[in-house]
C-alpha cells in the first residue's frame, strides 16, 4: 500500500519595509523645481510620495509619474503617485534623479513639472 504525503504550502505576501528617508520638495504644477531625499540607507527602499498640499486647488489633474533621469547608485519604480528609490547595498555619498509629474490643466492642455532630487 502506498502512502501519500500531502503538504500545504502557504505563501503569504511580505510587506516591504521602507527606510526612514526624508524626501523634501515643493512645486507648482507646470513649473520645475528641486528637492532632496535625506537619510537614505544602503540596500533599503525609500518611498518618495506626492502629496497635494492642504488648500490646493483642483486646477490640474495628475496624469502620470515617471523617472526621466535615473540615479546611478540604485534603481527606481513607480507605485501610484510615489516613486520608490532602491539604493544599491554599496550606496554611499550623493546621487540624483529627476521625476516628471504630468498633468492636464482645466483647459485640457498637458503640463509637466520636472523635479530634480539630490539623494544623500
Amino acid at each position: 500500500m502506498r502512502s501519500m504525503l500531502t503538504a500545504l504550502l502557504i505563501i503569504a505576501p511580505t510587506s516591504v519595509v521602507y527606510a526612514d528617508c526624508k524626501p523634501m520638495f515643493s512645486f507648482t504644477a507646470g513649473r520645475s523645481g528641486s528637492g532632496v531625499v535625506q537619510n537614505v540607507s544602503p540596500g533599503f527602499p525609500c518611498r518618495i510620495p506626492l502629496y497635494r498640499s492642504v488648500g490646493a486647488s483642483n486646477a490640474a489633474e495628475l496624469q502620470s509619474v515617471q523617472v526621466v533621469k535615473q540615479p546611478t547608485q540604485g534603481s527606481t519604480s513607480v507605485e501610484g503617485t510615489s516613486v520608490i528609490f532602491n539604493p544599491k547595498p554599496s550606496f554611499s555619498g550623493n546621487d540624483e534623479m529627476t521625476i516628471r509629474y504630468s498633468y492636464v490643466n482645466r483647459a485640457g492642455r498637458p503640463i509637466k513639472s520636472d523635479i530634480r532630487f539630490r539623494i544623500r
